[in-house]
């Protein structure tokens, strides 16, 4: 018997996952569920399947009708029901002792905690959020791997195939992973993300200088909302897919600073290596000019700043063959946008990583000696953070971005 955690429960995921669980009572028990606010919707899930653990992400459902009810229905199972309201309560069902598997539904970056807290409590992660893997992939795969490993040695893993601490359950991701169960990994020499075309199939570039919002989102076979619609006529849902799946590199920044590193300081490269990076670097450079070429058909084109002088900018703060992470790409990115005006900077990174890397060497001291007005809020994204205050040292930089603006209106100085 697999116990189930359900979090978005009345979305479409959600509804069929529950709609699996119907037809194997047998093998499947749902022991939590978990909406954003369709309170109501969730109660009738919990007495149809018998769920006494149960979540609320919005904590204004909390003075609400449906909150007593809710609390009235969970009350009903003792020690085996609870209620809670906030995202730290839908966290806290991945973590119910009776938990197996936890299906992650939820829509957007939201996910990513909840994706990140079920494989550290050794979970398997049923995932059809793909934001948790294209804004947090470096921080899930590694910690899936580490399940993987934990399922494989305990003998829970297959003999063969994906061992299952990491189950992608939505569309080509889910297709994808069924096809490789049971089968040797090492016999797959490439995997093939298809798309429909939606309802620009078949168009050439001169058909889609016109086109318009309202044909954008009539899609010929899906009815899947504006949102998604417009990513799917835009194909911004296959570049997610790219980056979730991690089908290719698209991150120049490794290549760049060792092809600097060689060539400007003479760091010690095998003959190989040498020749790999400066190949890599300058195909990126001939890949940038075929796509700017074709988005400067475009009435939004913008020339963009390329990779090597946007860091080259940061020479004074951190030199652009110091192998620094992302911490390079940050005070080069910030420099980049203050010299357009921008004051304001909030530099946001899950967990703490980047925020404490790039205070802590001291970037954000040389990058006011140039821009003495701006403001830097470094924000870690970590379930220990308080989101109080988060939000009173948000509020804290809108209130002095307005007071400095007042001040330059005045004809101030800082």
């Amino acid at each position: 018997m697999r116990r189930i955690v359900v979090l978005g429960s009345t979305g479409s995921i959600g509804t069929q996952t529950l709609d699996v669980v119907r037809q194997h009572p047998d093998k499947l028990k749902i022991v939590g569920l978990a909406v954003n606010t369709r309170a109501q919707d969730m109660l009738a899930q919990a007495k149809e399947f018998g769920v006494g653990h149960l979540a609320v992400g919005s904590e204004d459902v909390a003075a609400g009708e449906s909150a007593l009810d809710l609390a009235t229905f969970a009350k009903s199972f003792g020690e085996d029901g609870s209620l809670g309201f906030g995202m730290s309560a839908v966290v806290d069902l991945v973590r119910l002792s009776e938990a197996d598997v936890v299906v992650n539904a939820l829509v957007g970056a939201a996910g990513l905690r909840v994706s990140y807290e079920t494989l550290k409590a050794g979970k398997v992660l049923a995932l059809a959020n793909k934001e948790s893997l294209v804004v947090g992939g470096d921080l899930i795969m590694p910690l899936a791997a580490q399940v993987d490993e934990a399922r494989r040695a305990s003998g829970t893993a297959p003999a063969v195939g994906p061992a299952g601490a990491l189950m992608p359950i939505d569309s080509e991701h889910g297709a994808i992973y069924q096809c490789l169960l049971g089968e040797n990994e090492r016999e797959v020499a490439k995997l093939w993300v298809t798309a429909s075309g939606g309802p620009f199939r078949g168009r050439t570039r001169d058909d889609l200088r016109d086109i318009t919002p309202a044909q954008a989102l009539k899609h010929p076979t899906w009815h899947m909302g504006a949102k998604i619609s417009i990513d799917s006529s835009t194909l911004m849902n296959k570049g997610l897919e790219v980056i979730e799946a991690r089908m290719t590199d698209v991150i120049r920044k490794t290549y760049f600073y060792k092809h600097a590193q060689s060539r400007e300081f003479h760091v010690d490269l095998s003959l190989p290596e040498k020749a790999w990076y400066a190949t890599a670097d300058n195909l990126f450079e001939l890949a940038h000019d075929r796509c700017d070429r074709l988005g400067a058909a475009s009435p939004l084109y913008e020339p963009p700043t390329r990779m090597p002088e946007l860091v080259r900018a940061s020479d004074k703060i951190l030199h652009h063959t110091f192998d620094a992470g992302e911490g390079v790409l940050i005070p080069a990115e910030i420099l980049e946008h203050a010299k357009r005006g921008c004051r304001n900077f909030v530099i946001l990174q899950p967990f703490g990583c980047l925020p404490n890397h790039v205070v802590g060497r001291g970037l954000i001291h040389a990058l006011k000696e140039q821009y003495p007005t701006a403001q830097f809020l470094p924000l870690d994204y970590d379930p220990d953070v308080s989101f109080a205050n988060v939000e009173n040292r948000l509020q804290m930089l809108i209130m002095n971005a307005k007071a400095q603006g007042c001040g330059e209106a005045h004809g101030e100085t800082a």
